[in-house]
C-alpha cells in the first residue's frame, strides 16, 4: 500500500523522514507525554535536532497523546505500532518516556538487536539531570545579566555625581557673565545658551 504524505494510515500520522544521516545517533522516543513534549522543545531550543541526533520517530500505543499531534504537524514520523518505527530507517537507540508497563513490555519483546533501550526510570533520570543543568545556566544567565544591570546602574549614578558639580559651577558662570556689564548682547546671548544647556543637562542627570 502507498503511502502518501497527507494520508492517514492506521498507527501512523506522518511519513517518517528519510534523510537521515549516519555520523549522527537515531534516536526514537517511546510515549507521547508531557515529558517528550519537553524534551522535543530543549532539543529545539538549542539546536541538537539534525546537528548531534536525529529523532527518527515518536512511538505510543495511544494516537490522543498529547505529542502525536504536534510531532505530525511537524514532520516527524509517529506510529502506534512499535515495530514501525524500524522499517525505513536505521534506529541506534530508544528512550522510553512513556508511564506504562506495556510501552516498556512491549520494548523489551519487540526491539531488534543492535538497538539500545534506555527503560523508562533512566530515561526519567537523565532526563531530570539534563533540565536540572538547564535551569541551573538559566539562573546563572540570570544572577550575571542582574550583575550586569547593578554594575550600569551603579555607574551611572557615579557619572551623575560626578557631572551634577561642575554643571553647577558652569551654570553659576554663565549666570556671573550675564550680570556683568558692558558685555554686549553676542556674549550675552552665548552665556545664556551655556546656562539653558547646563540647566537640561542637570535635568537629565536628575
Amino acid at each position: 500500500m502507498s503511502r502518501h504524505k497527507d494520508q492517514e494510515i492506521e498507527g501512523i500520522y506522518c511519513v517518517p523522514r528519510e534523510d537521515h544521516r549516519h555520523d549522527r545517533v537515531n534516536i526514537a522516543l517511546a510515549g507521547g507525554g508531557l515529558t517528550t513534549m519537553e524534551l522535543l522543545d530543549f532539543m529545539k531550543e538549542y539546536g541538537l535536532l539534525g546537528r548531534l541526533v536525529n529523532l527518527v520517530g515518536i512511538y505510543d500505543p495511544d494516537r490522543s497523546a498529547p505529542v502525536v499531534r504536534r510531532a505530525g504537524l511537524e514532520n516527524i514520523f509517529t506510529t502506534t505500532e512499535y515495530a514501525q518505527l524500524f522499517e525505513k530507517v536505521k534506529v541506534d537507540m530508544v528512550l522510553d518516556f512513556s508511564d506504562t508497563k506495556e510501552v516498556g513490555q512491549t520494548l523489551a519483546r519487540e526491539t531488534p538487536p543492535g538497538v539500545s533501550v534506555v527503560d523508562h526510570l533512566s530515561a526519567l533520570f537523565l532526563w531530570n539531570v539534563i533540565r536540572g543543568q538547564d535551569e541551573k545556566i538559566r539562573r546563572e544567565k540570570r544572577t550575571a545579566h542582574t550583575i550586569r544591570l547593578e554594575s550600569l546602574t551603579d555607574m551611572t549614578l557615579f557619572l551623575a555625581d560626578e557631572m551634577r558639580n561642575p554643571l553647577m559651577a558652569i551654570g553659576g558662570f554663565a549666570i556671573s557673565i550675564m550680570k556683568m556689564e558692558g558685555i554686549g548682547p553676542r556674549a550675552e546671548e552665548r552665556a545664556e545658551l551655556i546656562l539653558k544647556e547646563a540647566k537640561r543637562l542637570e535635568g537629565v542627570i536628575n
